[in-house]
């Protein structure tokens, strides 16, 4: 595969893909450590990492509908402490919780209604209101922060929209650039970003951000940005670094800023012969890594 700009074609990496960058031996890409940086990260608030907490009820039932696995009428008493409760739409009374349920209901139905392999359709009006309302701001209509907002102040939308940027990372969709009232950068990802190579991290993960499925060499140019070529290095070496912490992930050369990758991680602990890994992927949650 040719990496054009990249400068990467004689690497041992033969193309980009899901499994990008399992192995350390790298060194055609600048080479980059796969460690954090030591950094002064002072400035930013650690307490956004949130690493320690797991998905709410109400984080987990918008989960489901970004999955596609929207549950139906299902009674608590007679549930098993073995099964996972979800709640639904029949668990708020009628009113503002309930009405803000099903409006994100309607939005995740339009946006992932088409199978999964199906490539995203940019002409689709209906998707590109859901993207809108799922990532941007809006004085004029209600949104998805609205929306959260009415069912409960401890939803973070942060983390949901990254899980948005993982089902758009396993969808492998190329979504159009979000419109420039789209929210930034989370700032959680934002820390983790800046331990590689700083403001150069951060550039590579908003630009994701803002463009899911981005082209690679696209990515490094736009981050390059007309700035003088010994810059380059650097920059292979942030994006390196990032995709072997699963701060973006890579389908079939397109690149998104999922923060945590537990699909990736798992597959690079099955191909790595010091670490023994017992369980199924089943058992890797992504709500725990945040």
């Amino acid at each position: 595969m040719d990496f054009g700009n990249l400068d990467i074609g004689s690497c041992v990496i033969d193309g980009f893909s899901d499994q990008d960058f399992g192995s350390d031996a790298l060194d055609c890409l600048g080479n980059a450590s796969g460690e954090p940086a030591d950094m002064d990260l002072s400035h930013l608030d650690s307490g956004t990492q949130g690493f320690d907490l797991e998905l709410t009820d109400a984080e987990s039932a918008i989960i489901r509908l970004v999955e596609g696995k929207i549950a139906g009428s299902r009674g608590r008493a007679a549930a098993t402490k073995s099964e996972k409760i979800y709640i639904t739409h029949e668990d708020f009374d009628e009113g503002p919780e309930r009405d803000a349920f099903l409006l994100i209901f309607g939005y995740a139905e339009h946006l992932f209604e088409s199978p999964d392999r199906t490539p995203f359709n940019a002409d689709d009006i209906k998707k590109l209101n859901a993207l809108k309302f799922f990532f941007c701001r809006n004085d004029d209509a209600l949104n998805f922060k609205d929306a959260c907002e009415v069912i409960s102040n401890s939803i973070r939308l942060d983390v949901l929209r990254l899980r948005f940027m993982l089902e758009f990372w396993m969808r492998g969709w190329k979504i159009p650039a979000l419109p420039w009232n789209a929210d930034p950068l989370p700032s959680r990802i934002e820390l983790m970003a800046a331990q590689y190579e700083g403001v150069t991290g951060i550039a590579l993960a908003r630009e994701a951000w803002f463009e899911p499925g981005i082209d690679a060499a696209d990515l490094i140019e736009r981050v390059l940005d007309d700035r003088d070529e010994s810059v380059r290095n650097t920059i292979k070496t942030a994006f390196k670094d990032l995709v072997l912490n699963y701060v973006l992930s890579i389908q079939d050369g397109k690149v998104y800023t999922t923060g945590k990758n537990p699909i990736l991680e798992f597959e690079d602990k099955l191909n790595d012969p010091t670490v023994k890994v017992r369980g199924r992927l089943a058992n890797i949650y992504w709500s725990r890594k945040f």
